[in-house]
């Protein structure tokens, strides 16, 4: 196991600075001026050459990554140039809403999709499996955006039950916050958890049909206690490849539903930010959300080999 930890951990870090160099890359070598970009093109040249100056945009590239990763190791991401702050404070008070907002439609992506695959995965060709593989159907051609309107429509404006939008902070108590994320949070899991469930379902069909579930049938046991008892392990690994890359989903999806419900997370400030041309700030979001990604994988993977030893056999 820990040979199997040491090589993904590896992994883990080599993919974190090749996503650093794309980043980096693609923000402030690529042609053009960063400054100018920044200022605007009515700015005037000194205001462009003393911006160049305060950014060090006038030293080498190499240089300037060695700067800027060296920076951000020692949790120094850069200062704002638009709010004139650091950048990972920024970053800190929006994600107190953006990764609480992307946990609770992780949740709700699993309290709803797991139960209902397991049951339609266990009933296959029955009246409740055809039902609720027709529902998830209706749930994965749903674009969130689209439901998000509509749940505020419904139960927001029409039905008073949920505020519609924005968010008074978490000093205003827990459940406060959650009456606020609860729409988006719903808007953001029930595509996913539809998703979730196919997989879900379709890997319970596919283990039922293994050798050992038939030997174990065969020693006395009924379909769902050999399912329960032996197969529900292997079932869980397609199952957690699509939850890892579901989470790194919801993150990515906060962005569109954080502006439909006015919730002041990182999904608005990187709006923001690039609306603003804070180019600074924006390299900063785009480098945590990827490892925000790269690190959901990296768990991922060892759930792998804690729920499936043939993986930690591997040899690299």
């Amino acid at each position: 196991m820990v040979r199997f930890f040491l090589r993904r951990s590896c992994v883990f870090l080599l993919t974190l600075f090749v996503a650093s160099l794309a980043i980096f890359a693609m923000v402030e070598i690529i042609p053009g001026d960063p400054a100018r970009t920044m200022l605007g093109l009515n700015a005037s040249d000194e205001a462009v050459a003393a911006l160049r100056t305060e950014l060090n945009l006038n030293q080498s590239g190499v240089r300037r990554y060695l700067a800027w990763i060296g920076g951000i190791c020692q949790g120094d991401f850069g200062l704002s140039y638009t709010y004139r702050t650091p950048a990972i404070t920024l970053i800190a008070e929006r994600l107190a809403i953006t990764l609480p907002l992307a946990l609770y439609a992780l949740i709700l992506t699993i309290g709803i999709a797991l139960p209902l695959g397991a049951f339609a995965g266990t009933r296959e060709g029955t009246a409740a499996d055809r039902l609720i593989t027709l529902a998830s159907q209706f749930g994965i051609a749903l674009p969130n955006f689209w439901f998000a309107v509509m749940l505020i429509l419904i139960f927001a404006l029409n039905l008073g039950w949920l505020p519609a939008g924005g968010f008074d902070g978490w000093e205003a108590g827990i459940a406060q916050g959650l009456a606020h994320l609860t729409l988006p949070a719903i808007a953001l899991a029930l595509p996913q958890a539809s998703i979730l469930l196919r997989v879900m379902r379709g890997a319970l069909i596919e283990t039922a049909r293994q050798d050992y579930i038939r030997t174990a049938r065969a020693k006395g046991l009924s379909r769902d206690q050999a399912l329960w008892r032996h197969g529900f392990a292997n079932a869980l690994i397609p199952v957690l490849t699509i939850l890892g890359m579901q989470l790194s989903f919801l993150i990515a999806g906060a962005i569109i539903i954080e502006n439909v419900f006015r919730l002041p997370g990182l999904g608005r400030l990187i709006v923001q930010a690039i609306n603003q041309r804070d180019l600074i700030l924006t390299e900063a979001i785009i480098l945590l959300m990827v490892a925000l990604v790269i690190s959901v994988s990296f768990l991922t993977d060892l759930l792998y080999g804690a729920i499936d030893p043939r993986l930690r056999r591997q040899r690299p």
